[in-house]
Parts: C-alpha cells; sequence; structure tokens
C-alpha cells in the first residue's frame, strides 16, 4: 500500500470510530435531533442509505414530539430522495401529511406505500392502504 492508501486507511477508521461513538450517544438520548440528523448525514455521505434513514427517521420522531411537524417533514422528505424508501419511511410521512392535514400529499404517500407493498408482495397490506385512501376519498 502507498502512502495515499496509508492516509485514506487511516482516515476511514479514524472516522468508524467517531460515527461508532455518535451511535453510542445517540443510543443514550434517542430524542436529540441534531445527532441523530448528524450521524443520519454521515452515513448518506458513505453511501449507507439504509442506515441513514433509519436515523432521519429518529430525528424526524423527535421533531414531531417536540412540535415541529414542519421540520419532520422536512427530513422525511430529504430521507425519501436517499434512495428506495422504506415501508416505516413512507408510513411516516403519511402519518405526517396527515398531522399537517395535506391530504393530496397524503394521498401520494399512501399511492408510493401501495406500490412499496405491491412489488415486494406484501398483499396483506394492500386492503389496509386501500381503506386509507378510501377515507380520504377522491383526489382533486
Amino acid at each position: 500500500m502507498g502512502f495515499l492508501g496509508g492516509l485514506f486507511q487511516k482516515k476511514k477508521s479514524s472516522g468508524d470510530g467517531l460515527l461508532d461513538a455518535m451511535r453510542e450517544k445517540s443510543a443514550d438520548n434517542p430524542s436529540d435531533v441534531k445527532l441523530a440528523t448528524d450521524i443520519a448525514n454521515q452515513l448518506k455521505a458513505r453511501g449507507e442509505f439504509g442506515e441513514a434513514t433509519e436515523y432521519a427517521l429518529r430525528a424526524a420522531n423527535a421533531h414531531r414530539e417536540q412540535g415541529f411537524t414542519m421540520k419532520a417533514l422536512a427530513m422525511l422528505k430529504q430521507a425519501e430522495g436517499w434512495g428506495k424508501p422504506s415501508a416505516e419511511l413512507l408510513n411516516a410521512l403519511v402519518d405526517t401529511h396527515l398531522e399537517l392535514k395535506h391530504r393530496e400529499d397524503a394521498r401520494g404517500a399512501l399511492q408510493k406505500l401501495r406500490a412499496f407493498h405491491s412489488a415486494a408482495g406484501n398483499r396483506t397490506e394492500l386492503p389496509k392502504i386501500d381503506a386509507r385512501l378510501a377515507e380520504l376519498g377522491p383526489g382533486r
């Protein structure tokens, strides 16, 4: 390994230690929005979108608990763009949109959730989603 390879290896391993310490601190304080957001951004930068989404969800939930629903929505929308969204992320988007009385946006998120479950073969979830869509009524 050359000089640059050695530097890269050292930097990567020291970054892992910092990220691990941040994860431990976040486990002790799950309502720390800034920490969860920082971890999510670090993981996104590394290309670890699945775990980054988990921390984005944690940050969004903390925002909602603290009464900052619009900030929660912004975090969820950002995480949705990081790759294939999870069912948990889409459910959180639906709930947040409904809390804000954004019916059309909630309908769109429900349709994405329906497509997600349909593609995954989760046929048992489809009637629940269809019922929620029916509750919202016809779209525009």
